[in-house]
């Protein structure tokens, strides 16, 4: 078990984000008091330290997911949720998230994210501060995806 430091710093690692790595799994734990702009920068950090420090490859990662709790409870989440995901872009981290349509267009086949992590242990915790999940308001499966025939590219 290691402690890891924030990209950049050289003294203490932040104190509200504690990053763990055991073996080639990156965990990230978040203080109560840090902010989700705060946070997403800081796991962006640790995730890119561990990939840096142990010539770790980042791997892109699914989120599918179906709202199991009314809509109006739902609600304010959902917006907590794309500021999440904004914040997450806005310091580097390559993410993206939108919802399915049927045929004619109406939503309600459930969300989709895409997002890169080191590991599916990442993965899970980096999906675990979705403000979606950790209020639980959906139903989720993460899984690794692999491509077969090209690949994908966030700006």
């Amino acid at each position: 078990r290691k402690r890891m430091r924030p990209a950049g710093s050289q003294s203490s690692p932040h104190p509200l984000v504690l990053c763990l790595l055991y073996s080639t799994h990156l965990v990230c734990a978040l203080h109560p008091r840090a902010t989700p702009h705060l946070h997403a920068q800081n796991v962006r950090a640790c995730i890119s330290a561990s990939a840096r420090n142990a010539n770790e490859e980042l791997y892109w990662f699914v989120k599918t997911e179906r709202f199991c709790q009314p809509f109006p409870v739902v609600k304010p989440h959902l917006e907590a949720h794309r500021k999440w995901v904004a914040a997450q872009r806005e310091n580097g981290y390559q993410v993206t998230s939108g919802y399915r349509v049927d045929a004619e267009g109406r939503p309600g086949g459930g969300g989709l994210m895409l997002f890169r992590a080191a590991s599916h242990e990442a993965a899970i915790a980096f999906v675990g501060n979705d403000p979606l999940v950790a209020n639980g308001c959906v139903d989720y499966q993460v899984n690794r995806w692999i491509a077969e025939v090209g690949d994908i590219e966030l700006l």
